[in-house]
């Protein structure tokens, strides 16, 4: 350390000397020898006052090095002490992040969720840290659902992970959001953002879905019953063998939906969008579809019985010839001579 201190200061008094120097040596000799090139033979007086005038244009001159000699130190002291500062804050999220995480595997629900809540607030504060913190809040979901037994309540610390993707900041996500096989009755997943998601195989009874945006997410074997999906996005999703039975679909968008074998028995479809969507052996059976669009979408196989299709666009007696109806089926007026037997 005494070296280091040493060192340093040779390095003063070396750099204190040549400037003193350097500035003795310009307003010296060489302002005296400027001056007596730019004058020529004159009086004293005369020399003296060009030696003047020189010395007052060097002293500008060091005025303006020195000014910026200053200037770049400063700015480099300040590059420096942002990036110390940034350095710092990095440990302190990084504390931060590994003490939240560490909660997670607490025996206390309450403790978990704590660390479910700072994880939100990091995520928050760092956009560096918010994917790592969504896989967290997704895998920590996951791990619950494979452990837990209970049906009838979602802990503090699921209900405070779910709070936290429903509700994380808007920004561009590398990779998809892994919630397969959760097993989340009852959740709240209003409004969320689960695009391209993956809740294939997962539990959802009575789940709260209105509004959320489920855009191309891999609904496979999800099961919904009683779900509330009233305003959602599911446009190109693939839910094939999902459940909806007994779901609010009104005025769902899913068009272009992988829709095979679904099981959407008493659902409400009513004015839902299902444009383009594959509807194959789909079981509808009771279902409410009042002013559903279905331009385009195949029904072949699919189960029309004792369905609600009054009012319903884009439905052709082709498309109504290869699907399942009966006497209780409902038609809109444009194919209302269609067999039903």
């Amino acid at each position: 350390m005494l070296s280091v201190w040493v060192r340093r200061a040779v390095v003063t008094v070396l750099a204190g000397g040549g400037f003193l120097g350097f500035v003795w040596l310009l307003l010296g000799p060489v302002s005296t020898s400027i001056a007596g090139q730019w004058v020529g033979p004159v009086s004293a007086a005369e020399r003296l006052a060009a030696v003047g005038s020189v010395r007052g244009l060097c002293v500008q001159l060091v005025l303006v090095v020195g000014g910026l000699v200053t200037a770049s130190v400063a700015v480099r002291r300040y590059f420096v002490d942002r990036d110390k500062q940034r350095l710092e804050e990095d440990k302190h999220v990084t504390d931060r992040l590994n003490n939240a995480i560490g909660h997670l595997g607490s025996e206390d629900e309450t403790v978990r969720a704590g660390g479910i809540r700072t994880l939100a607030r990091i995520m928050a504060d760092s956009p560096r840290d918010h994917r790592p913190v969504v896989d967290t809040l997704a895998g920590a979901l996951r791990g619950w659902s494979a452990r837990s037994r209970q049906e009838n309540r979602l802990p503090d610390d699921v209900a405070a992970a779910l709070m936290a993707l429903r509700t994380r900041p808007s920004r561009p996500e590398d990779g998809l959001l892994d919630l397969a096989g959760v097993r989340l009755n009852g959740a709240n997943l209003a409004q969320a953002r689960l695009v391209a998601a993956d809740l294939s195989g997962a539990t959802l009874d009575d789940a709260d879905l209105r509004r959320a945006d489920l855009t191309d997410a891999s609904l496979s074997g999800t099961r919904m019953t009683r779900a509330r999906l009233t305003n959602t996005l599911l446009r190109g999703a693939d839910a094939e063998e999902a459940d909806f039975a007994l779901a609010d679909l009104t005025e769902t968008d899913m068009a272009g939906a992988k829709l095979i074998n679904v099981f959407a028995e008493q659902a409400k479809l009513g004015k839902a969008n299902l444009s383009g969507a594959c509807l194959r052996r789909a079981r509808l059976r009771g279902a409410i579809m009042t002013g559903v669009r279905l331009d385009g979408a195949d029904l072949a196989e699919a189960d029309l019985r004792g369905v609600d299709l009054r009012d319903a666009t884009g439905l052709t007696a082709a498309m109504l010839a290869e699907a399942v109806t009966d006497r209780d089926t409902q038609l809109p007026d444009s194919v209302g001579g269609a067999d039903r037997s």
